[in-house]
């Protein structure tokens, strides 16, 4: 079952791109009774700035991995709870083009392409191929629903600079799940640079000392995607018919298909 789980950790980086694009718009789906913190009495309904919503919206759709996308940087996840459970700044990088898809995570390497999900782990030496798998995209909420949910989960929404940054954020400091949200972007390109995300410990959500954060820090993205141009399919196998082997920079892995 291990092994099984192993080809999860490939896609760990899609799945929280996706998770902190979705967090705000989700969270007061999966606790709907208590998504604040000692609530006292119906919360007034807040009212958003529109050009702000737009922009989070715009921001938060090319993170959905809607559209085709090419980007790299440094992904940090701080668990103030359990210092043992701090991750270690790992470099990853995501090419993806419709449904081919390349991610490299630390020193693990997932392709999807060819009707193969090729997953690599180098330092175990472990090559593992799966049937190619769906790429899966968010769905975004249409600006009524959006303004709808963050009012919901009362929370402020800001926009400020930074030097030629611009940063929008979310924030709720006695919301149960997510606490605070915040994209920062150049101001000139609109490219976005990092993904901030602070969550509260279920257990303990308004002792600040325990909180979780994800920081994911962009030093490339572009709207071009070539995801062959970092692994091919036939860079790591031979094919003929059903059969496969590994290639020669390859031959002291072990092949696993599942």
């Amino acid at each position: 079952m291990k092994r099984v789980t192993k080809i999860g950790a490939g896609l760990i980086l899609t799945a929280m791109i996706t998770a902190s694009a979705m967090v705000w718009a989700v969270v007061r789906r999966q606790m709907p009774a208590a998504r604040e913190v000692a609530k006292i009495g119906p919360v007034a309904v807040r009212q958003y700035d529109k050009t702000i919503l737009e922009e989070l919206n715009r921001f938060t759709r090319r993170l959905s991995l809607a559209g085709n996308c090419t980007f790299s940087g440094v992904l940090s996840i701080t668990n103030n709870e359990d210092s043992a459970k701090r991750v270690v700044p790992i470099t990853f990088l995501c090419s993806k083009n419709a449904e081919r898809c390349y991610i490299r995570y630390g020193g693990d390497e997932t392709l999807n392409d060819e009707g193969l999900c090729i997953f690599i782990q180098h330092d175990q030496k472990k090559v593992v191929i799966t049937a190619q798998k769906q790429v899966v995209t968010a769905v975004m909420p249409d600006l009524g629903t959006l303004t709808s949910n963050l009012s919901g989960d009362n929370y402020a929404l800001t926009r400020s600079r930074d030097g030629a940054d611009e940063l929008i954020t979310l924030k709720n400091d006695r919301h149960i799940s997510c606490k605070e949200y915040r994209i920062r972007a150049d101001s000139a390109s609109q490219n976005i640079k990092e993904v901030y995300v602070r969550l509260s410990n279920v257990s303990d959500p308004l002792n600040k000392a325990k909180d979780k954060v994800i920081d994911m820090v962009f030093s490339n993205w572009s709207e071009q995607a070539d995801p062959g141009k970092y692994l091919k399919v036939g860079d790591v196998l031979k094919r003929r018919g059903t059969a496969m082997s590994l290639n020669d920079a390859y031959r002291n892995y072990e092949l696993i298909r599942l």
